[in-house]
């Protein structure tokens, strides 16, 4: 009797854990099939987005000047956390605070260049000639480098690509890791760029700045 015993209760051990191994073995197969469906999905939908090789933008790669070429991106859009392009540095502090970092540099015969950081939010004044925004102390650049701040229209680091694609529609111009919405000037450009990794945006750039390689446009870089 005590045999018997013994050997039901072994069999339901060994049904147990035959048990458990096929249920380990199904989760881990039904994972390792949603990471493929996720993955095919990006592959989909990466290849929907506008390409550096696309004709419009090799058709501009292939051009001597740029300058001018681009549509006017008003100051307004260019607004993060509630601060436009143009504002005065004082007018930041008195809207956002005491920053947690401030910079004050000078360029040429004591022209003031000032950089408020604000978490991962940073506004910045440039050289004279750099912006049309540009007057003494006025934020001429705005960068986010996370989900402190978005743009007006609700775009911020770590948003989908397909996000700003169906935000902002096509861009200006793009390169490998950057999307760029606004006017080209001559070495420098007005606008918003979105720079990306190839499926989700890293970094946001506004006002008057430059592509993250000099290269950016007569390349595919």
């Amino acid at each position: 009797m005590k045999k018997l015993v013994g050997r039901v209760v072994l069999a339901l051990f060994v049904a147990n854990v035959a048990s458990i191994h096929i249920g380990v073995e199904a989760s881990w197969l039904s994972k390792a099939w949603q990471r493929l469906e996720k993955s095919l999905e990006k592959s989909e939908e990466i290849s929907k987005l506008p390409n550096p090789n696309d004709k419009q933008y090799s058709y501009l790669r292939e051009q001597s000047d740029l300058a001018g070429i681009g549509p006017y991106i008003p100051k307004y859009e260019m607004t993060v956390s509630g601060i436009p392009m143009g504002i005065h540095v004082n007018d930041v502090k008195k809207s956002l605070g005491k920053p947690t970092s401030e910079d004050m540099k000078t360029y040429g015969r004591n022209y003031p260049i000032y950089t408020l950081t604000y978490g991962g939010v940073t506004f910045e004044t440039s050289k004279p000639e750099y912006s049309p925004y540009t007057k003494p102390g006025h934020i001429s650049k705005t960068t986010i480098n996370n989900r402190d701040g978005a743009t007006l229209r609700g775009i911020s680091v770590g948003d989908r690509l397909m996000q700003v694609y169906y935000i902002y529609g096509r861009p200006t111009f793009v390169s490998k890791d950057e999307w760029f919405y606004g006017k080209f000037g001559n070495d420098v450009h007005t606008g918003i760029w979105f720079v990306h990794d190839g499926y989700k945006v890293t970094k946001i750039k506004l006002g008057t700045q430059s592509f993250e390689h000099i290269d950016s446009i007569s390349n595919i870089l």
